[in-house]
């Protein structure tokens, strides 16, 4: 099943970059689309099982990601909104199945594409559908601005190792509020589309997410049709880490899932 919804054009000022780019001769593509200040890196446990399927995939880098600060300052909410869409204008034509894979606000950049394009299915990784930062997640933050590198807490460092975006100095501190405030714009703007999802999706939300609450899932079970959804219950993971003790848990969800495109 297909979803389909009509065509819708937006302009953009920045061209979407691959960071990866699999081509093994697959009639199926994965694509991967990471959220706000993220990286195309944070997939590696969706990857191994890709592989094992021997789909193609690709992995982009959302505009202004992967630069400095000042790239990431520069970046529109348009430039975001096209990011999903271009990649799979891209690919279209060449696939008969495609899935993409994303986490967080890349849910809400894939949501609008699918207003304008087909797609066959969808894993969702903490869909930013709603947030609410917690006291642990604004800690990190400041943290992160405020410590020296070898004075970071372990979480914190895995947090800034998978970044998309440099960590802040105290005077680039400010250029990253424009983007709050285009983010928290896009989620207010595309978390309506959650009802149009018309092909299989699984989502992925953890009790343990400090960023997205893990009140997104009831809103996709009474949103999206039963026969489409399927949803993985987490306890431990973070927003961007899957916990280890849940790494299995999450690769045998992706390979249940992508079996019925085989």
């Amino acid at each position: 099943m297909l979803c389909y919804h009509a065509y819708m054009q937006y302009t953009h000022n920045m061209k979407t970059l691959y960071e990866h780019q699999v081509r093994r001769g697959s009639s199926k593509l994965v694509i991967f689309v990471h959220g706000f200040a993220g990286s195309p890196f944070q997939f590696d446990e969706f990857i191994q099982v890709v592989d094992e399927h021997q789909f193609d995939y690709v992995t982009i880098w959302v505009p202004g990601h992967g630069g400095t600060t000042k790239d990431f300052a520069a970046v529109t909410t348009k430039d975001w909104l096209y990011a999903a869409t271009e990649v799979i204008q891209d690919n279209r034509a060449h696939y008969e199945t495609i899935v993409v894979v994303a986490h967080s606000m890349g849910c809400l950049l894939t949501m609008q594409a699918l207003q304008t394009l087909p797609i066959e299915g969808l894993i969702f990784w903490a869909p930013a559908i709603r947030t609410a930062l917690s006291v642990k997640q604004l800690g990190t933050s400041i943290e992160i601005v405020f410590k020296k590198p070898d004075q970071l807490d372990p979480f914190v460092k895995r947090n800034a190792s998978r970044m998309g975006v440099p960590v802040p100095t105290l005077l680039e501190a400010p250029l990253w509020t424009p983007r709050l405030i285009s983010f928290l714009s896009i989620m207010a703007r595309t978390r309506k589309y959650v009802a149009t999802i018309n092909c299989p999706v699984l989502v992925i939300a953890s009790r343990n997410d400090e960023t997205v609450p893990y009140s997104v899932l009831p809103v996709f079970q009474k949103k999206v049709k039963p026969e489409l959804l399927s949803v993985l219950s987490l306890t431990q993971s973070t927003h961007a880490f899957f916990d280890d003790s849940e790494i299995l848990l999450v690769q045998d969800a992706t390979r249940s899932f992508l079996k019925q495109f085989k």
